[in-house]
C-alpha cells in the first residue's frame, strides 16, 4: 500500500520529460520551496528537503520573477491549490496556507490563471514533488503523506556508551555527627532522610516526518551503575517512554546503633549523580491511518540525568583509646583554655583531645577520644608546650593534645 495520498493530481501538459521525487520513505518532508515564473508559465522549482543540505531542481532556475517559502518547524500545508496556464501545455500557479497562517502564492506574470485545482493534502506533509519539466515546468503535482496513525522508535543503540566515563559525581544527602558524653548511660542513635531528585530522558529528533506525530520510544537508557567499586554507565532494561521523559524519586536511608560512654560517629548518604549526552541511532516506525507501515533510521541525540540508590557511609564508631601510629611519641598536653589558644593562634593543630582523670598519663583509665583521620599518620614529633591545667567543676581535667 502506498504511503502517499492517492492518485496524486498533477496539473499542467505532456510535454517534457517525467520527473518524480520521493523523501518520504526516508523520513523527509519539504521545508523549503522557491518557484520562478514567466509570462504564460512556471519555469522552475527548487525544493529543499529535511536532514539534506542539497536542494533539487526541475525545469530552468535563475529566469524569471522568483518566490520562496520556508516552512517553520511543525508547520504544515492546511490547502494546496494548483492551476495550469489555461493552454493546457504548461504549469501557470501555486498557492498553499499553512497551519501558522500562512500564504505562498506565485504564478505566471502575464497570462491570467482561470481554472483552479484544489488538491487533497491529507496528513499536510507534502514528501514529493511529480510531474514533466524541460525548459519549463510542463505539469506538476505534489506528493503527500497519508495521516499518521502512531510513530515508534525501536531497535536504540547508544554506540559510545560504553566509552564514557565521565560526569558521574557523588552527592552528599545528609551528614550526621555524634557523640555520647554521657558517664555511664548508652545512647541511641537514629541517621534517616529523605531526598526528592528528578531523573529525566530526551531523544532529540529531527524535523522530518517524526517531528509531526506523537512519538514514543521503546529502549533501554542509560543509567549509573557500580561495578567491582567503579562507577560507570550501564544499559537499563528495554521500557516504553515519550521522547522527553521525566520521573521523580525519593531517596530515602535509614540507618541506627548505639554509641556506648565516650563513643562518637560519623556518618553521610550518598548518592552518584550522573549526566550523559551522546549519540544514538534508532529505526523510525510509522503506521498509517487506514493500514500501511514505513521505517526509516535516524540518529541523533541523547541527554540524560540518573541517580543512583543511597550508600550510607558509616566512618565508624570511635572508642577512645589512643592510636601509637596517629599520635606523636611525645603528645604536648595543653589545655583547651588560653595556653590552647595561644598555641592555635601561633599554629598549633589540635589533632586529638581526651578527658583525663587527673593521674599520670601511664596511670590514667582508658577513656574514650576523638581519633584523627588515617591522613594524619606520619605527624612529625611534637615539641612540648607549656600551659596550665584547669580543673573542672566534678574534679575531671580536661586536656589536649596538640602538634606544631
Amino acid at each position: 500500500m502506498s504511503i502517499f495520498h492517492t492518485p496524486v493530481h498533477v496539473i499542467g501538459g505532456q510535454g517534457g520529460g517525467a520527473f518524480s521525487y520521493n523523501a518520504g520513505t526516508s523520513g523527509r518532508i519539504l521545508r523549503r520551496i522557491g518557484v520562478w515564473a514567466g509570462e504564460w508559465y512556471l519555469g522552475g522549482i527548487r525544493a529543499w528537503w529535511t536532514g539534506l543540505d542539497n536542494p533539487v531542481t526541475f525545469g530552468t532556475p535563475n529566469q524569471g520573477s522568483y518566490k520562496e517559502f520556508t516552512f517553520e518547524d511543525g508547520e504544515r500545508i492546511t490547502s494546496l491549490s494548483l492551476w495550469g496556464n489555461g493552454a493546457g501545455t504548461r504549469s501557470g500557479g501555486i498557492r498553499f496556507f499553512t497551519s501558522n497562517g500562512r500564504e505562498f502564492f506565485h504564478y505566471m506574470t502575464s497570462w491570467g490563471l482561470k481554472q483552479e485545482y484544489p488538491i487533497i493534502i491529507a496528513s499536510g506533509l507534502c514528501v514529493g514533488l511529480i510531474g514533466r519539466h524541460g525548459h519549463h515546468i510542463d505539469s506538476l503535482g505534489f506528493m503527500f503523506l497519508r495521516t499518521i496513525a502512531s510513530a515508534r522508535m525501536i531497535n536504540v543503540s547508544y554506540p559510545t556508551l560504553g566509552l564514557e566515563t565521565a560526569g558521574i559525581v557523588p552527592v552528599t544527602l545528609d551528614a550526621m555527627t555524634d557523640t555520647n558524653n554521657a558517664g555511664t548511660i548508652s545512647k541511641n542513635w537514629v541517621f534517616r532522610g529523605g531526598r526528592e531528585v528528578s531523573m529525566s530522558s530526551t531523544w532529540s529528533i529531527t524535523a522530518g516526518i517524526e517531528l509531526h506525530a506523537s512519538v514514543t520510544v521503546t529502549a533501554g537508557i542509560p543509567t549509573v551503575a557500580e561495578v567491582q567499586g567503579t562507577y560507570g554507565w550501564n544499559l537499563s532494561t528495554s521500557s516504553t517512554f515519550s521522547t522527553t521523559h521525566t520521573e521523580s524519586r525519593t531517596l530515602q536511608w535509614e540507618q541506627s546503633g548505639v554509641l556506648q560512654p565516650g563513643q562518637w560517629i560519623s556518618i553521610q548518604a550518598l548518592t552518584r549523580r550522573g549526566t550523559i549526552s551522546l549519540r544514538y541511532e534508532a529505526t523510525m516506525q510509522i503506521t498509517l491511518q487506514g493500514g500501511g507501515v514505513f521505517s526509516y533510521p535516524i540518529s541523533n541525540m541523547y541527554a540524560g540525568v540518573d541517580y543512583t540508590d543511597v550508600q550510607i557511609v558509616n566512618q565508624g564508631t570511635r572508642q577512645a583509646s589512643v592510636s601509637r601510629e596517629l599520635i606523636p611519641k611525645e603528645p604536648i598536653s595543653l589545655p583547651a583554655t588560653n595556653a590552647g589558644r595561644q598555641a592555635q593562634s601561633n599554629g598549633v593543630h589540635i589533632i586529638n583531645s581526651h578527658y583525663s582523670n587527673g593521674l599520670p598519663h601511664h596511670e590514667q583509665d582508658q577513656r574514650p577520644v576523638m581519633l584523627v583521620e588515617p591522613h594524619y599518620k606520619n605527624i612529625p614529633p611534637a615539641h612540648h608546650v607549656e600551659g596550665n591545667i584547669t580543673e573542672q567543676p566534678d574534679g575531671v581535667v580536661e586536656e589536649s593534645t596538640l602538634v606544631f
